[in-house]
C-alpha cells in the first residue's frame, strides 16, 4: 500500500491506496486518523500508535516493534515471475523483522502462467461484481466452475493460495523464519536460505554483480537497482525477479553471486 498522511498539530490523516490485498477491493477510500498513544521509548524505539476511521467505522491499536527504527532497511519490488507474468508483490525489512507479499494474477491468463488456478484471476471481478466478501467470492467461483463436491475444498484451496503474504524475524542475523503466513505450513520455515533444504522457501541468485565471485554468498553487495532472482522451492524452477527500489546498510540476504 501506499501512504500518504497530513498533519494536524499531534494528529495525522493517513490515506491508503491498496496495491495488493488479501480482500477483494471494497470500492471505497480507505482513510484514518492517527495519534501516537504512547510516545517512542528512548530505549529501545517502540511505538503505541492509535488509528481511527475518518467514518468512526473502527478503531485499530498499532505497536512499532522495539529496534525497527535502527535498520537495516531495504524494501524490494517484483518486477516479474515465470519469465513475462506480471503482478504486484513487495518485499520489506525493517530492523530484524520483514514482511513479503505477491498479489493475485490480474486476469486468467496470468493466472495460468503463473501455475495458479485458472479462475485465481477473476476473485477481485467475482467479489466486486456482487459485494461479496473473499470466501463467498472463491465458494461461488468454485461452484461456477461445475466441479464435484469432493474437488471443492482442493478448488478453494487453490483460489485462496495464489494470493501469498508471510511476516517473521530474521534470527541470529541472517536465518529468515516465517512466524505469520496466509499458508499456515509455512509457519517456521525460511523464507530465503543460502541452498534449498527441508524448511527453505527459496533461494536468491544476484546476476552479473560485479562485486563478486560467482559461486559465494554474501548480503553486503545490493544497491538501489540491483536484481535479483529468486527460485521458489517445489513449483518446477519458478522464478520470481526482485528489484530493489530502497536500501540502508547490508540486506541480510543469502545472495549467491554469478558471473
Amino acid at each position: 500500500a501506499e501512504l500518504a498522511a497530513t498533519e494536524n498539530g499531534s494528529l495525522c490523516t493517513c490515506f491508503w491506496r491498496r496495491d495488493i490485498d488479501y480482500q477483494p477491493p471494497s470500492g471505497g477510500l480507505d482513510v484514518g486518523v492517527c495519534a501516537t498513544a504512547i510516545a517512542a521509548s528512548s530505549e529501545d524505539g517502540s511505538m503505541e500508535i492509535r488509528e481511527t476511521g475518518d467514518d468512526a467505522s473502527y478503531a485499530e491499536g498499532w505497536h512499532r516493534l522495539a529496534g525497527s527504527h535502527q535498520g537495516p532497511f531495504f524494501a524490494l519490488e517484483l518486477q516479474s515471475e515465470n519469465g513475462n507474468a506480471q503482478r504486484k508483490g513487495y518485499w520489506v525489512r525493517a530492523g530484524k523483522y520483514f514482511a513479503y507479499a505477491v498479489g493475485r494474477p490480474a486476469d486468467s491468463e496470468t493466472a495460468q502462467a503463473l501455475g495458479c488456478h485458472p479462475m485465481s484471476g477473476k476473485v477481485n471481478d467475482a467479489a466486486c461484481s456482487s459485494g461479496k466478501s473473499l470466501q463467498e467470492a472463491v465458494t461461488f467461483i468454485a461452484s461456477e466452475a461445475k466441479t464435484d463436491r469432493s474437488n471443492n475444498d482442493r478448488v478453494l484451496s487453490q483460489l485462496m493460495g495464489s494470493y501469498v503474504a508471510v511476516a517473521g524475524e530474521i534470527m541470529d542475523g541472517d536465518t529468515w523464519t516465517i512466524k505469520y503466513s496466509t499458508d499456515p505450513g509455512l509457519v517456521d520455515c525460511l523464507l530465503v536460505d543460502a541452498t534449498m533444504g527441508p524448511l527453505s522457501c527459496s533461494t536468491l541468485n544476484l546476476e552479473d554483480s560485479g562485486n563478486g565471485k560467482a559461486g559465494t554468498t554474501s548480503s553486503a553487495n545490493l544497491v538501489e537497482g540491483s536484481v535479483l532472482s529468486q527460485t521458489i522451492a517445489g513449483t518446477g524452477k519458478k522464478t520470481r525477479i526482485w528489484k530493489v527500489v530502497e536500501i540502508s546498510g547490508a540486506s541480510g540476504l543469502p545472495v549467491q553471486m554469478s558471473s
